[in-house]
């Protein structure tokens, strides 16, 4: 089976970068979010996300991920301070199977 569901993305200008993603219980969705401003934006995560990074540089632009528990559908969203152009784009994370135990026998 692949490792990864089905991606989405999205794009706008607002303060609410937002996509949805179709996953499924036992998954976990991962997302990436930038913006393409000179302003410092401050992202906040959405509510039941956890931050994995935000890098912010000189000029202002970020770069920011996060994850979730999967579910259907999960919205993975982020807070802008100031209202900017920005693309985010988020896929789930499929569990791997677990492998059947390797049995040995013993020489004749």
């Amino acid at each position: 089976s692949t490792p990864l569901g089905t991606s989405n993305t999205a794009s706008g200008t607002s303060t609410a970068p937002t996509v949805d993603i179709t996953s499924a219980t036992n998954e976990v969705v991962i997302d990436n979010m930038s913006d393409s401003s000179n302003q410092a934006v401050n992202p906040t995560v959405g509510a039941g996300q956890t931050s994995r990074r935000i890098e912010l540089s000189a000029g202002g632009r970020v770069v920011a991920s996060s994850s979730e528990a999967g579910a259907a559908p999960v919205t993975m969203s982020w807070t802008l301070n100031n209202s900017n152009d920005w693309f985010t784009g988020g896929v789930p994370l499929k569990p791997v199977a677990a492998s059947p135990p390797i049995r040995h026998r013993r020489p004749q």
